[in-house]
């Protein structure tokens, strides 16, 4: 019974730390640049730094003094992503500012 607990948590483990990994699906630059900072923010928080370059492309610019990003939109928008420096994981979005 004990041997059937075990694996049974293991796989519960597993699960947990598969699941908290996979990333979320990034909404296109155009759709961001058109939400609030708040919802901005709730769409991307947890996305790791290669989601976005692999979904946005390179970034306009980084920030200095700060990890993050600066995106430019086709409409001349600027979105700023700043991360939280994991070293588990990588970079991963924190908060979103949007040039109004």
């Amino acid at each position: 019974m004990k041997k059937w607990m075990v694996c049974g948590f293991g796989m519960l483990c597993v699960l947990i730390l598969t699941v908290s990994y996979m990333e979320k699906e990034i909404p296109a630059l155009a759709e961001i640049s058109g939400m609030t900072d708040q919802k901005a923010t709730e769409a991307l928080a947890g996305a790791s730094r290669q989601a976005l370059l692999d979904a946005w492309g390179e970034p306009r610019g980084m920030l200095s003094g700060l990890y993050g990003d600066i995106y430019e939109t086709p409409e001349g928008r600027y979105i700023v992503i700043y991360y939280d420096v994991r070293l588990d994981s990588g970079p991963r979005a924190r908060s979103v500012k949007i040039d109004r």
